[in-house]
């Protein structure tokens, strides 16, 4: 098993079907955008029993999601899982980045205290699953 940090962040121009049409994503709404990306709370589920979704907006003011989780397998895997939950096409390749995790205090510090940067920080609550190990 390994710890990976993802970073969801679809283009702006890229279509998403969202109630049966085709739409770019930046004409959805940030409900409607993170009702999107909500989506890939079930593929985590399927894949790993331990993760965390931090949404945030960006600069233009669409929605993107840091994730992390532990995952069995190898980092390519991984993001093909993801790009096929979404449907992303290869030549969006760099909406999914992935990265091993290595100091995962520094990270959480990072994903949790945004006030440096107030344009991040998002009224959409952060969605974690653990392990039941973690409750004995």
């Amino acid at each position: 098993s390994q710890r990976y940090f993802i970073t969801l962040a679809l283009p702006h121009r890229e279509k998403v079907l969202f109630n049966n049409k085709k739409i770019e994503y930046r004409m959805l709404k940030t409900r409607e955008q993170h009702i999107y990306l909500g989506k890939v709370i079930p593929l985590l589920d399927s894949i790993t029993s331990e993760y965390m979704v931090i949404y945030e907006h960006c600069f233009s003011g669409d929605l993107h999601c840091h994730i992390t989780c532990t995952y069995r397998g190898h980092r390519k895997d991984l993001k093909i899982d993801i790009m096929r939950h979404f449907d992303i096409k290869p030549t969006y390749v760099n909406a999914i980045d992935i990265r091993i995790i290595y100091d995962e205090e520094h990270l959480k510090n990072y994903l949790t205290e945004k006030d440096l940067k107030k344009y991040q920080t998002s009224t959409f609550p952060k969605v974690e699953k653990k392990p039941i190990e973690f409750f004995n």
